[in-house]
């Protein structure tokens, strides 16, 4: 099922791991740093 937000853009969920690089995927997608990303762990 094909969701849409207010402005008409897909509504999509990134799952997995912990320090698998979801923020990091997510930031690469928007071409902007919108996800905080550390070096640390956790």
């Amino acid at each position: 099922m094909l969701r849409l937000s207010a402005e008409g853009l897909p509504i999509v969920t990134i799952v997995g791991r912990t320090n698998a690089g979801k923020s990091t995927l997510f930031n690469r997608l928007a071409g902007a740093n919108r996800a905080i990303v550390s070096a640390v762990a956790g």
